[in-house]
């Protein structure tokens, strides 16, 4: 991760802590994980106090404001199965040589729904469904327990579908106050976003600046030759007037101004049901349905 090289920045700064809020996360890797695609043996579920104690040394700080479960994997399989999108579009856009090519077979099949077909079976064929509930709340209560020890000001989850934030309703103490998920308008989650806001819970999307590199959508384009903003801005505004936090990622000065500036102009009521209808409910970073099979 980049914690030491943020912890420095920080100091560099010249700034209060209060000043800037700081977010990590933690629990990435299943237990027994160890030959898993970027495994680390420092964020390991079930090794939270650890993880989150180490985050704060390497940040130099006391504390972080918001502590986040990277997600609710439980077992190796369900891991390959639901970071799959990550080797379709968005490692082939990138030139990653991790990348799945070609996209179909000569018969026209689509290697992305074959081979995500069969991982989501490996993984129910796999699944311990006790086990995998027992990971998740032994997670959970490490974030609870790093809160009220004075670690993290808010804990929150990523990558949590609307089935397993209502089982956590059976086992938290504290709900999650934040959940961050890929969100763009071809994977736009209607069902949780209005469930979030039915429970005070703020949603956090990333993948915005993926969506708009890869699909390189006519409307998008089209209604940003109309309000005279980037494609990216229009995504974002999107975002902004469903309710949803953006985080977009960029190494340009330029580009983080442009991100920044999405208040001067709004979309139409027409504009973004347009924007909506582009929802196919389809990732390019992570799929929720292994672990929805877990329940």
């Amino acid at each position: 991760g980049n914690q030491e090289q943020v912890g420095r920045a920080l100091r560099q700064s010249g700034r209060a802590r209060s000043e800037i809020w700081v977010t990590s996360k933690v629990g990435f890797f299943p237990p027994g994980s160890d030959k898993l695609w970027m495994y680390s043996a420092d964020n390991v579920k079930g090794d939270e106090p650890a993880s989150i104690d180490k985050c704060l040394q390497q940040l130099g700080v006391d504390y972080v404001d918001l502590m986040l479960l990277h997600n609710p994997i439980a077992s190796a399989a369900e891991y390959n199965a639901a970071c799959l999108p990550h080797f379709f579009e968005h490692f082939n856009s990138t030139g990653s040589d991790l990348a799945v090519r070609p996209s179909h077979l000569p018969d026209g099949s689509c290697l992305r729904d074959l081979i995500t077909t069969a991982k989501g079976m490996q993984a129910r064929e796999a699944r311990d469904l006790a086990a995998s509930r027992s990971v998740r709340e032994r997670s959970w209560r490490a974030l609870e327990e790093a809160q009220r020890a004075g670690k993290c000001r808010y804990i929150g989850v990523s990558n949590y579908p609307v089935p397993l934030l209502e089982e956590m309703k059976e086992y938290a103490s504290v709900m999650p106050a934040i959940n961050q998920v890929e969100l763009h308008p071809g994977c736009a989650l209607p069902e949780l976003v209005s469930y979030a806001r039915q429970c005070d819970m703020a949603v956090i999307g990333y993948g915005t600046g993926t969506f708009v590199s890869i699909t390189k959508s006519p409307l998008v384009t089209q209604l940003a030759e109309k309000h005279c903003v980037s494609k990216i801005q229009v995504v974002l505004r999107w975002m902004l007037q469903r309710g949803v936090v953006s985080i977009p990622r960029s190494t340009s000065k330029d580009h983080i101004h442009e991100n920044l500036h999405i208040t001067h102009f709004e979309l139409s009521d027409d504009d973004m049901q347009e924007l909506d209808g582009l929802d196919r409910a389809y990732p390019f970073y992570w799929d929720s349905r292994p672990t929805i099979d877990t329940l």
